[in-house]
């Protein structure tokens, strides 16, 4: 037996041998990124799908549960290798806070979490408190305060 936990919401169940194994059936051997593949259902965002009891679970939380145990609370795991969200191989993915998660997005997303993760504006003023300001989205308080 061994406990998968659920997305954020974190239900608790049991697989047993059975369907550990069912599961593992509908994972691709590596292939030449090391990628282990979710050959089952897949949502349309990508993320593979695994049902047992009644309940729907990410594939790839269920590859790192049965291979390392329980997602730590409050975490979720990134897919730092590959980006592959498809991909099941437990040693392509790390747990990490959802803010973690996000500032590493993909795409279109890191610009913005390069953004957020800015902590002075270009002229070396700290973006904190009264600093801070909405101006052209460009600008700390700073600096609009001393425009002519």
């Amino acid at each position: 037996m061994v406990t998968v936990s659920v997305g954020r919401v974190f239900k608790v169940i049991q697989l047993d041998e059975e369907q550990a194994s069912r599961f593992w059936d509908n994972v691709a051997l590596a292939d030449d990124n090391g990628c282990m593949v979710w050959r089952g259902v897949k949502a349309p965002n990508g993320y593979g799908h695994f049902a047992a009891k009644g309940t729907k679970f990410l594939a790839h939380r269920v590859a790192w549960t049965l291979t390392f145990g329980r997602i730590p609370t409050g975490l979720v795991l990134d897919h730092v290798v590959c980006q592959n969200r498809a991909c099941c191989n437990p040693e392509h993915t790390q747990p990490v806070t959802q803010q973690v998660n996000v500032q590493r997005g993909q795409a279109g997303a890191k610009q913005a979490a390069f953004n957020r993760s800015k902590t002075h504006c270009v002229n070396g003023h700290e973006y904190s408190g009264d600093n801070l300001s909405t101006y052209k989205n460009e600008d700390c308080a700073r600096l609009v305060d001393e425009m002519p």
